[in-house]
C-alpha cells in the first residue's frame, strides 16, 4: 500500500479561544481518515506533516479547502508539498497549541500581512544554470545543513531560529546588497526570516517558494548537495523524495546518513560520530 504524505502551512489569524475546539474537531477528522502525523495550531495560523492513503489525505485536503468548514480558515492551504512512501511516516496522531508556528520572539512578524519576494524552484534553478551573481542562506538548524544543502548555500550555524537574527546582523552591508534567496524544508521557516532580513538591510531578500521539498518536486536533484533532514520516520529523503535510509543515533538524536553508519565511531545503540560534540554542547549550556 503506497502512503501519500504531505506538509503544509497557512498563516491565518485563528482567535484564542477558537484554538481548543478546533483542535478536538481536526483529531477527531484525522483519526476517522486513519491519517498520522502533527498538526500545529496557534493564533498565527496552522502548520503540518500528515501521511495516509491517497484517498483520506485527498479528502482532508478537501475539507480544508471547503469555506463551510472549519469557519472558511484554511481554505486558502495551497502550498501542499507531497511525497510518496510504502508505510506510515508517522507513529500517530498529534494536533497541538502553540504560541506561535515559528518562535521569534525578539523580533515580531506577522507573515499573513508583511509582503516579501518569492522565487520560485524553476527560477532559482536557473539563477544557478545562469551563474547569475546571488547568494543563497540556508536558515535550518546546523545539524540539517550538515546533511545536506544548496551548492554555495552559507550556513548560519544556529541551533535554534532565535539565532537568525544575530547572525543576519553580522553580514557585510556588501553582500546584503546582492540578491539573496533564503531556504528552509517547507517554507514556514523564510516566511519570517526573510521579512526581518529586510529589517536589517538586505534589499534584495527573497523566500525560495514551497522551500527544499517543493524544490525536489519540481526541480529534482540540481545544485543540490547531499539529502534533506524530514520530521517524520524517514529521517532523511533524497532528490528523489524517496527515503535514503538514513536513521537516528539512538544515543544522542543526530541524524545518521548511510557513510554515518558505516563510521568506526558507530556502535548501534551505544554512540555515533556525533555524540561527543553533542555532549559537549550539552556542558557548555548547562554552564
Amino acid at each position: 500500500m503506497k502512503i501519500l504524505n504531505i506538509s503544509f502551512y497557512h498563516f491565518v489569524a485563528i482567535p484564542e479561544s477558537d484554538i481548543e475546539s478546533l483542535r478536538k474537531i481536526l483529531k477527531t477528522r484525522c483519526l476517522e481518515l486513519g491519517i498520522k502525523g502533527t498538526i500545529n495550531l496557534s493564533v498565527e495560523g496552522i502548520n503540518a506533516g500528515l501521511c495516509g492513503e491517497e484517498k483520506n489525505i485527498r479528502q482532508i485536503q478537501e475539507d480544508f479547502s471547503n469555506p463551510a468548514l472549519f469557519d472558511g480558515l484554511f481554505n486558502g492551504i495551497s502550498n501542499y508539498k507531497n511525497s510518496w512512501s510504502d508505510k506510515m511516516t508517522f507513529p500517530r496522531t498529534l494536533v497541538k497549541h502553540r504560541p506561535e508556528l515559528v518562535p521569534l520572539p525578539s523580533h515580531p512578524i506577522n507573515p499573513g500581512v508583511e509582503e516579501f519576494k518569492r522565487i520560485t524552484p524553476q527560477e532559482l534553478k536557473q539563477w544557478y544554470d545562469d551563474e547569475k551573481d546571488f547568494v543563497i542562506i540556508d536558515t535550518r538548524k546546523d545539524f540539517e545543513y550538515r546533511f545536506g544543502t544548496f551548492k554555495n548555500a552559507i550556513n548560519l550555524h544556529s541551533r535554534f531560529f532565535r539565532d537568525i537574527p544575530e547572525r543576519l546582523e553580522k553580514f557585510s552591508q556588501e553582500l546584503k546588497e546582492k540578491p539573496v534567496v533564503m531556504f528552509c524544508t517547507g517554507g514556514i521557516r523564510c516566511e519570517k526570516a526573510v521579512p526581518l532580513a529586510g529589517r536589517l538591510g538586505f534589499a534584495n531578500a527573497y523566500q525560495l517558494d514551497g522551500g527544499i521539498l517543493k524544490y525536489f518536486e519540481d526541480c529534482g536533484g540540481a545544485h543540490w548537495i547531499g539529502e534533506c533532514f524530514v520530521f517524520d520516520h524517514r529521517v532523511g529523503v533524497g532528490p528523489d523524495l524517496k527515503p535514503t535510509g538514513a536513521i537516528l543515533c539512538k544515543c544522542c538524536g543526530e541524524p545518521l546518513t548511510l557513510d554515518d553508519q558505516k563510521s568506526p565511531q558507530y556502535q548501534e545503540n551505544i554512540s555515533c560520530p556525533y555524540c561527543e560534540t553533542h555532549h559537549d554542547i550539552l556542558k557548555q549550556a548547562a554552564i
